[in-house]
């Protein structure tokens, strides 16, 4: 109705710092949804996040490097949008070629080792969950084949997803997938672990916890919110002969 507009105001609002593409951005033409993301990217607030859909240039970052309070550990954080089979109409991100969600992981992977400037990777996801357990077995085939600082770029790690409705966590002892669900009804506490000396991944700590009443709404978002919101109660009232 409003071509996003609300969508973004919110993520603003509500200190969102890091965002990757999902199939229904692509409900809004492609000159709109560019428009969207330079509004979330205005005055560096938000980090668009898009590592494998090719052509928004300017509007996305293939990766951000974030530090650890130290600063002493490095994560570079990626966005993949899914390449399956009937995931979009014709394939396409209104238009844009979709590369391959594993290879464009072991590509970053690999100018990871050679430019030596992350930790870890954790990719934001928004595909299928059988898609996300398929990339967490690349992950670690590909984290075995590189040598040296790149072997320490994930041992094990996590996914962040998206796309199912429901809360997920697949813990199969090596690379965690975590899906909080719709709505913002729960949030994810995601501790990566790393060694102070050889900075290699540890281990990574899971904690759902419930976004219920006991938490105050924020009366910024709240009245972000019910202003858009004012959108659909006119249409209510407007009856179409």
């Amino acid at each position: 109705i409003d071509n996003g507009r609300g969508h973004v105001a919110v993520l603003r609002a509500a200190g969102i710092t890091h965002v990757s593409l999902g199939n229904h951005e692509a409900d809004l033409p492609l000159p709109v949804i560019k428009d969207r993301l330079n509004e979330l990217r205005r005055r560096g607030k938000v980090t668009v996040l898009n590592s494998n859909v090719r052509g928004l240039g300017r509007h996305s970052h293939e990766m951000d490097i974030v530090s650890s309070s130290c600063g002493k550990i490095k994560v570079g954080l990626i966005g993949l949008l899914s390449d399956e089979h009937g995931m979009f109409r014709d394939g396409t991100f209104r238009g844009l070629a979709i590369e391959n969600v594993k290879q464009t992981y072991q590509s970053v992977v690999v100018k990871v080792d050679m430019m030596k400037n992350a930790d870890g990777i954790v990719p934001l996801t928004h595909q299928t969950l059988s898609a996300d357990e398929d990339l967490a077995n690349w992950m670690m085939e590909v984290q075995s084949k590189v040598d040296g600082r790149g072997e320490q770029c994930g041992s094990g790690g996590v996914i962040l997803g998206g796309h199912e409705h429901v809360k997920m966590h697949i813990d199969n002892g090596t690379v965690q997938i975590v899906k909080t669900g719709q709505n913002c009804e729960r949030a994810a506490i995601v501790d990566l672990n790393f060694h102070p000396t050889t900075r290699s991944l540890e281990n990574t700590t899971i904690h759902f916890e419930e976004l219920d009443e006991r938490y105050s709404p924020c009366p910024v978002v709240e009245s972000i919110v019910n202003k858009h919101l004012s959108a659909l109660d006119q249409l209510q009232d407007f009856v179409a002969f």
